[in-house]
Order: structure tokens, then C-alpha cells, then sequence
């Protein structure tokens, strides 16, 4: 194995290893310095950067926070009904239990998504 005073490029070496590692010197914006740490950098298209700005805007997380709040809480609703302890001195017919779920469930489903929300 070689040690590393062993390794050395000449100049014109050197130059030829930094383009094949760092990419093409060609720029479409020369004065401007993109970091290229997730691959190579792009021009984005218009519908693409218009996708992104919907993705990232308040309205839009809001009511995703909403919808996927709403999911959580109904499948807690779900889940915590489904285990709870109904004292009652007469038995809950299968009726009356479906109903006590869905209520269960939609009081969680619409905490959770108003907190969402917020």
C-alpha cells in the first residue's frame, strides 16, 4: 500500500480530477454559488415551483393538519371506546353500543382535527 507522500498530481491532474468530481464548470448563472450537496442543482420548472408553494403554504398544512388530525383522533375514538367501561345497570344492546362508538369517536375525530387546525 501506498503511503500518502507517495500520491501526488500535477497541476494540470489535479485539474482534470476537480471536473470529473465537482461537475461541469458550465453554469446558467455563473455569479451565482448553488451548494450541490443533494446532487446536482436544477432550474426547476414553473408548474414545479408553483406545486411547491401550494405544498408549503399555511392554508394548505392547515388542512392537512386537519384531515390527518380528524384520522388520529377518530382511530383513538375507535380504540378508546372499544376498551372503555360502560357502567350501566341494564346491557347495552349492540345498537346502543355502535351508537356510544360513533359519539365516542366523533368527539375525538373533531378534537383532534380542531387542534390540528390550530
Amino acid at each position: 500500500m501506498a503511503s500518502n507522500k507517495d500520491i501526488s498530481f500535477t497541476p494540470s491532474e489535479f485539474e482534470i480530477v476537480t471536473k470529473y468530481l465537482m461537475g461541469s464548470q458550465i453554469r446558467p448563472y455563473p455569479n451565482i454559488l448553488v451548494p450541490q450537496s443533494a446532487g446536482i442543482a436544477r432550474i426547476q420548472p414553473r408548474e414545479e415551483l408553483m406545486m411547491q408553494r401550494v405544498f408549503e403554504s399555511c392554508p394548505f398544512r392547515g388542512m392537512m393538519s386537519f384531515v390527518v388530525g380528524g384520522a388520529l383522533g377518530g382511530f383513538l375514538g375507535l380504540f378508546s371506546s372499544s376498551i372503555a367501561p360502560h357502567q350501566t345497570i341494564v346491557p347495552m344492546t349492540t345498537r346502543e353500543t355502535l351508537m356510544d362508538m360513533k359519539t365516542t369517536i366523533m368527539s375525538s375525530a373533531k378534537s383532534f382535527a380542531v387542534i390540528g387546525l390550530m
